[in-house]
C-alpha cells in the first residue's frame, strides 16, 4: 500500500526495502520519542516490536505518513485473534488540523478489518484527540489508574484491557523502606511528607530514565 492524498505519501514499513527499514526504525522512535514522558517502558516496547533487527512482527504493522522524506504521522497497530488495535498514533503538531489523523485511522481500520478497533490514550491526550474519536464514534469503556506507569489514567476505547495486578516494583518498593527508615530515626511522623518524599525520589529517578531513552 502506497498512496498520495494532499501531497503527503502514506505508506507501510513492511514494504520497504531492508536498507529502508533500518533508516525508518530509527527515524520513527526518533518522532514518536516523546511517549517515553507517558509510558514507562516505552524504548522497550518499541524495540520488541521487531524481530531479526529490522522486521516487524507477524501481527504488527506501522503506517507512515510523511512529506518530502519528513515524518508527518504514524500509527502502529496490532492485528491478532486477541486484539485489533491501534497502539499508537501520533501527528507532528506543524501537520496537525490537515486530515492526516483521519487518513491514519481509516488505513489503519482496512488493515485490520474493522471500524472499531481497540485504541487507548493517556488522559493527557483525551482533548487532543476528542473529536476524531467522536468523528469515528468510538466509545469510551474503560478508565484504567496506574496500568502503564504509576500516577497515570489510560483512556480505553472499543475493547477493554486485560487485568493486571498493581505491585510497585521492587526499585520503587526499596525506596519506601529506605525514605520510611530515615524517618522513624528523624523521629517523624507525617505520613504525608513521607508520602512527597516517596513521589520525589521516584519522581527524580523517572527523569533520568526517561533522559536515557533519548541516547540512542
Amino acid at each position: 500500500m502506497e498512496k498520495m492524498i494532499s501531497g503527503k505519501r502514506y505508506l507501510l514499513y513492511t514494504s520497504l526495502s531492508r536498507e529502508l527499514k533500518k533508516i525508518y526504525q530509527y527515524e520513527i522512535y526518533k518522532f514518536l520519542g516523546r511517549l517515553v514522558f507517558e509510558y514507562q517502558g516505552f524504548r522497550i516496547w518499541y524495540q520488541e516490536l521487531f524481530v531479526e533487527e529490522v522486521e516487524l512482527k507477524f501481527n504488527r504493522e506501522i503506517i507512515i505518513c510523511e512529506e518530502q522524506f519528513r515524518l508527518a504521522g504514524v500509527a502502529i497497530i496490532k492485528n491478532d485473534l486477541q486484539e485489533k488495535k491501534i497502539c499508537t498514533l501520533r501527528v507532528a503538531q506543524e501537520y496537525q488540523h490537515q486530515g492526516i489523523g483521519h487518513n491514519l485511522i481509516e488505513m489503519c481500520m482496512q488493515r485490520l478489518h474493522t471500524d472499531k478497533p481497540m485504541i487507548t490514550l493517556h488522559k493527557s491526550k483525551l482533548n487532543q484527540f476528542e473529536k476524531l474519536l467522536n468523528y469515528y464514534n468510538f466509545e469510551l469503556e474503560q478508565i484504567q489508574k496506574h496500568y502503564y506507569s504509576i500516577f497515570s489514567t489510560e483512556m480505553v476505547f472499543n475493547g477493554l484491557l486485560p487485568e493486571k495486578e498493581f505491585i510497585l516494583n521492587k526499585i520503587e518498593l526499596m525506596d519506601m523502606e529506605k525514605i520510611y527508615k530515615v524517618f522513624v530515626l528523624s523521629d517523624k511522623r507525617n505520613f504525608e511528607d513521607y508520602m512527597i518524599a516517596c513521589i520525589r525520589c521516584w519522581y527524580n529517578r523517572e527523569q533520568m530514565r526517561r533522559i536515557s531513552m533519548f541516547e540512542v
